[in-house]
């Protein structure tokens, strides 16, 4: 049986404001600096810390494959899954798409590593 999905899930990244700096788990962030500049300003308010939250699509496949039965009956398990950006914010305000890209790109890794949502599996048999 085949698994398919298409849904959106998200990842949200604690970050915080030290010294100038905008900080993710003790890495500097310098896409983000920006955020600091306009703190202080007062245009935007973070004090210490702030939530960036990027939510993305997955779209994709799971095939276990058949490793039992006649050889001409058997394959190896195989899949896919596909991430792209839906929308990035901080603190709930939306960022421009250039900039969301940027940190989609920069927390691919994490992305990937994020648990999709518990749905309704769309499974048929070939």
């Amino acid at each position: 049986m085949v698994n398919r999905w298409n849904t959106t899930a998200d990842l949200s990244i604690e970050l915080t404001i030290a010294e100038g700096i905008v900080w993710d788990d003790g890495t500097e962030i310098p896409a983000l600096q920006w955020l600091y500049e306009l703190s202080l300003l007062g245009l935007f308010i973070c004090l210490d810390d702030a939530e960036l939250n990027i939510e993305f699509h997955s779209k994709g496949y799971e095939d276990p494959g058949c490793t039992y039965g006649p050889p001409e009956n058997c394959y190896p398990p195989e899949g896919e899954d596909e991430r792209w950006l839906s929308e990035a914010t901080i603190n709930g305000v939306e960022l421009p798409p250039q900039l969301s890209q940027e940190l989609f790109d920069l927390y691919e890794n994490k992305i990937m590593e994020v648990d999709l949502p518990e749905s309704e599996p769309d499974y048929y048999e070939d």
